[in-house]
């Protein structure tokens, strides 16, 4: 018996090469990132090209979304894309609204301190989202990252997931001490995951410090 074969046509072969494409993340090429910025705000997945995404946190746009997730500023100089990346967001004296997602990047304590450094004393950004899940912050980066966001009086919305950080119970009590010591009085929008175990700590602690304080 002999087995006849067919090739798939052409529109066969596009649709399949189209369903392969669209499972791909969107990543848009620095090349093209003059050709995306259009009107005020801008988003932009960059799961892989960590230098479009610090040429765009130097630049003059008032809304960015990145996300730099799954090991990207990770590679052979280790976190010196990080440290580039707080530097470019420290120059930026034109974002109003920026969300970055760096989970899984194994960020330790001292990216923390760079961050806070950048975010401290922003003069500008109103809205942030900071997306911090399963790195290896530890309570001491959570403390230092917290500090500096409940002292930024421009912050009106705020954002921050921590959960898969070891935070533990020293983690606990130092976000509950950074928002009970907090001396922004701006703050109308907070949404902190810091997940299902130390929540219930942080919010006795909280009511604990806020009940004993003149």
């Amino acid at each position: 018996k002999t087995e006849t074969s067919y090739e798939p046509t052409q529109d066969r072969k596009e649709q399949e090469r189209e369903r392969k494409m669209a499972a791909l993340p969107v990543v848009i090429p620095s090349q093209r990132i003059r050709q995306c910025i259009e009107g005020i705000g801008l988003t932009i997945a960059c799961t892989q090209d960590v230098p479009a995404a610090i040429r765009l946190l130097a630049g003059a746009h008032t809304s960015l979304s990145i996300d730099l997730s799954l090991h990207s500023v990770l590679g052979e100089n280790g976190f010196l894309a990080f440290t580039q990346l707080s530097e470019a967001l420290r120059r930026n004296t034109s974002l109003t609204s920026l969300s970055l997602k760096v989970s899984f990047n194994d960020l330790r304590a001292a990216q923390m301190e760079e961050l806070a450094s950048a975010l401290m004393h922003h003069p500008t950004i109103t809205t942030l989202s900071l997306s911090l899940a399963s790195n290896r912050i530890g309570a001491k980066g959570a403390k230092v990252l917290l500090d500096a966001l409940t002292s930024n009086s421009v912050l009106t919305s705020l954002a921050v997931s921590l959960y898969g950080n070891r935070l533990g119970k020293k983690g606990a009590r130092n976000v509950a001490q950074s928002f009970s010591d907090s001396s922004n009085t701006n703050l109308q929008s907070l949404l902190l995951d810091l997940g299902s175990f130390v929540v219930p700590f942080v919010l006795l602690l909280l009511l604990l410090l806020l009940w004993c304080s003149p």
